[in-house]
């Protein structure tokens, strides 16, 4: 049963998701239609107007992909906070010993910090300008690569958590 979650969660892990590209080509390209609506603005009225307008639809489709990115970001956030249950509840019915169940406390414990911190920097990117757009996102898949290793250090404090050995009575 552990290894099957673990498995799971693997998929969850790895290089910047295409979301993650996306969202950051845009905020890209919402930063580089300013600047050249400055520059129209300063020597021709007439490209000026052109240039707001693709600002205008730059910053619509980095609204959008942010939006997608920021959802993708939720989605695996839950699906990562629904491991830390499940690692409590089967540790409650393992037959372990008290030192086991206390090292396994403090990972789930490290776990939930890991997704509170997670969820407060996803949660933060909302607000974010396409200017800080790509700086705060980094932060936040540093975030999750940190919750990544909680939940893989709580399974392995599970797996590897000493057990009582029953006897027959």
């Amino acid at each position: 049963m552990i290894k099957v979650c673990l498995a799971i969660a693997v998929v969850f892990a790895g290089c910047k998701p295409e979301t993650a590209r996306k969202a950051e080509r845009a905020a890209k390209d919402v930063v580089e239609q300013r600047q050249d609506l400055k520059e129209a603005a300063k020597s021709d009225p007439t490209k000026a107007a052109a240039e707001s307008r693709e600002l205008s639809q730059a910053a619509q489709l980095f609204i959008e992909r942010k939006r997608i990115r920021i959802a993708a970001l939720r989605g695996e956030h839950s699906v990562i906070a629904t491991q830390r249950n499940l690692i409590a509840t089967m540790s409650e019915y393992f037959p372990l010993t008290d030192a086991g169940r206390a090292d396994i406390n403090n990972k789930l414990s490290q776990f939930q910090m890991r997704l509170d911190e997670a969820s407060n920097h996803i949660e933060g990117l909302d607000g974010t300008a396409a200017d800080h757009w790509v700086e705060r996102d980094d932060a936040v898949r540093e975030v999750m690569e940190k919750l990544d290793a909680a939940r893989k250090a709580a399974w392995r404090a599970l797996q590897d958590a000493p057990r009582v050995h029953r006897t027959a009575s």
